[in-house]
């Protein structure tokens, strides 16, 4: 994303706009507009795809993963569905219903099993492109990191007493 819409800061004032951004993390205190702020930014940035993590509050990784083709991953991830004939702009007029049943600011998701599915859909994908452009060309000792690598090294400073 390289523009991003912001709700003003005080009552009646314009919209304000960030550019070259790739991602915002929104910290505040219980009961002070995370959700809501969040909801408003996806809402009113259709240009640009924007995907809202949703608060976590019952953590569980499940015993088994289903292995999924990335498109589809990421697309339920997303927008909460994957329906291969549709377009995108057919996705996201879907989101609010599909992903967050009509509630973006108060609906509870559980999409611990979609991300962990889309992250390894992400490998699986950059494995295989890999493997592919190594048949034709020098193999090299390094692969590009997906982003199941990434989050390994952000998992490793945060919790730097465990063992990834």
């Amino acid at each position: 994303m390289s523009r991003l819409l912001l709700p003003p800061k005080h009552p009646g004032n314009p919209n304000e706009e960030w550019n070259d951004v790739r991602s915002v993390v929104v910290v505040g205190a219980n009961g002070s507009g995370k959700s809501r702020v969040g909801a408003w930014i996806e809402e009113n940035n259709t240009s640009s795809p924007v995907h809202r993590v949703a608060a976590q509050r019952a953590l569980s990784v499940p015993d088994l993963i289903n292995p999924m083709p990335y498109e589809r991953a990421t697309f339920q991830l997303q927008y909460g569905v994957h329906e291969p004939t549709w377009n995108a702009e057919q996705h996201r007029a879907q989101k609010f219903g599909r992903r967050w049943g009509n509630d973006p600011v108060g609906r509870l998701l559980s999409d611990y099993e979609l991300v962990l599915a889309a992250l390894f859909a992400d490998e699986a994908k950059r494995n295989r492109e890999y493997s592919i452009s190594s048949r034709t060309s020098v193999p090299t000792t390094e692969s590009p990191d997906c982003k199941l690598d990434v989050l390994q090294r952000i998992w490793a400073v945060v919790f730097p007493t465990e063992n990834w």
